[in-house]
């Protein structure tokens, strides 16, 4: 018997509204937009925001792709996105030990790549063991499979997966496309093949051809029958084929949905929404799970290393003007150093609060003292720090400005630095950077540690023995109301120390013509396309 099924999340532009007006997580029940009685065929001409370069769901981590990627490829587990909760898809269940260093699936029998050969215990195995060797080709994957000791193979459905350290979070790790399954054939070629389609997942599309910088071509898999838990249905998709097409101005993405040209976009930008929405096309929208966009200090640098600068600056920024003005009057922004769809989100708003006489008090008690034009300086040294950012999202910019004149009202000289993906990367890198902003998409308060810690990446540069201890709780705790609390303790630990300052929420928005049903987010506020069909 099929098991019961959970609703994706969806949400139409009315709903959009309500949800950011009371904060509430979005709802798990499709609008109007998706009602009626699916019918199979037809072509979705689908335009995304910019081309990833590669095909590959174990190399590709942009939105633009992921949604292209998880098209091809399934997982041993899925996220419910209404509720975070971890339910099944290849595996049909799973079982962990007291410490989260082992975790046994049984993978559900029947199941084929598109190439014919079977799923089995030994290609889990072979597909663990392949990212941990290729290391940075996946970071994102070998990432989750920090202290990998290996896989076990009882039964070619059985099989454990053991780590050195506690990995809390490899099961929620197990639903992303870093750790999809993919065929033996193409765990065997090359990287740079795969990135240009030699890629054979189970999933209910298949690769057919990829044009850089033009489109994306997916067409259906016949005799497909696996699909998630949190899926709309079961067996084949519903469409003939998906048309990922290339269109990097979000106003000329519109304007091919307006005109017919294509049937759905991605990431509509703020300014585009009214005009959409007044010509009768249904807009989506879910504010992205994981780290919201912040200003990440390096805590090395030698005024953000004084920890009163640190904590007047997130005193210092008024969050919801800065989303009000930036992203629409009913919006908030950042309540915590997680966004609000994130599994164990806090929300930290009295720490967060705009607090601009305190910051100025700490300031002076700190002997950073008003001088020439405002800003402050201490030992002859102005206090003036600079953010660099990619100028990726059309939001970046404006609310950086807008920080940069509420930072100016206590003595901060903020300075804004634009640059290159080439340039931003190498001063990461390099730790050559005062701050940072950016944001991270994951539905588990572990995407903290991608960041924060000494044994991590350690963007903030410092060595903090009890931010270390809690990241360690919330990575071994499998208990989920105990995981919980160490999620908000690290939370609140991060936020107070001034380790990171949150200021907006990404969200993303999409639009489709009204023809276009059964469009949902996934958990990470990805498209899912294997529910869609066009209305007659």
């Amino acid at each position: 018997m099929r098991r019961p099924h959970t609703s994706r999340a969806l949400i139409s532009l009315a709903g959009l509204m309500v949800l950011a007006a009371c904060g509430s997580s979005p709802s798990n029940e499709r609008s109007a937009a998706g009602s009626g009685t699916p019918t199979a065929g037809g072509t979705l001409r689908l335009a995304v925001h910019s081309d990833a370069g590669c095909v590959d769901p174990h190399q590709v981590t942009a939105t633009a792709f992921i949604t292209m990627t998880r098209s091809l490829a399934d997982s041993l587990t899925d996220q419910d996105p209404a509720t975070g909760k971890i339910v099944p898809w290849l595996a049909e269940s799973w079982k962990a030990n007291d410490d989260s260093t082992s975790f046994t699936f049984d993978l559900r029998e029947g199941v084929t790549f598109s190439d014919g050969s079977p799923l089995n215990a030994d290609v889990v195995k072979a597909n663990f063991d392949k990212i941990v060797e290729l290391g940075a080709v996946n970071q994102t994957g070998s990432s989750y499979l920090a202290g990998y000791e290996g896989t076990t193979v009882a039964s070619p459905t059985e099989f454990t997966v053991k780590f050195s350290t506690p990995n809390a979070q490899f099961l929620q790790a197990t639903t992303t496309t870093s750790l999809s399954i993919l065929s033996l054939g193409t765990l065997s070629a090359t990287p740079e093949r795969r990135c240009q389609g030699a890629v054979v997942g189970t999933g209910p599309f298949v690769f057919e051809s990829y044009t850089p910088d033009q489109n994306v071509m997916v067409k259906r898999r016949e005799g497909y029958g696996w699909s998630s838990a949190a899926a709309e249905h079961s067996g084949d998709a519903y469409l003939d084929a998906i048309n990922f097409q290339i269109v990097p101005e979000s106003g000329v993405r519109a304007g091919a949905l307006i005109s017919g040209e294509v049937d759905a976009m991605l990431s509509v930008e703020p300014q585009d929404i009214q005009r959409l929405d007044a010509d009768g096309l249904t807009i989506y929208s879910r504010p992205s799970p994981g780290i919201p966009f912040h200003m990440h200090p390096n805590a090395a640098d030698p005024i953000l290393s004084d920890l009163a600068v640190r904590q007047a600056i997130q005193m210092g920024i008024n969050r919801s003007q800065i989303a009000h003005t930036v992203q629409g009057p009913d919006v908030e922004g950042a309540r915590s150093v997680l966004s609000a769809t994130t599994p164990m989100f806090a929300d930290m708003t009295t720490t967060l609060a705009y607090r601009p006489d305190e910051a100025a008090k700490l300031l002076d008690d700190a002997g950073w003292k008003v001088g020439e034009g405002g800003i402050r300086a201490k030992d002859g040294n102005r206090l003036t720090v600079t953010v660099q950012y990619e100028d990726k999202v059309s939001t970046s910019t404006p609310a950086l400005e807008l920080a940069q004149q509420q930072l100016l009202d206590i003595g901060v000289d903020l300075r804004l630095s634009p640059m290159t993906a080439e340039a931003y990367d190498a001063a990461r890198d390099t730790k050559q950077y005062q701050l940072r902003w950016f944001n991270f998409t994951r539905a588990d308060p572990d995407a903290l540690r991608t960041f924060f810690g000494s044994a991590n990446a350690n963007t903030t540069n410092v060595k903090d023995a009890e931010l270390d201890a809690l990241l360690d709780k919330v990575a071994s705790t499998s208990d989920p109301e105990r995981r919980a609390t160490a999620a908000k303790e690290l939370q609140t630990y991060i936020l107070e120390h001034g380790y990171a300052f949150p200021v907006i929420e990404l969200s993303q928005t999409n639009a489709a013509a009204p023809d276009v049903r059964g469009l949902a987010f996934d958990a990470t506020s990805r498209f899912v396309v294997y529910d869609v069909w066009k209305a007659a």
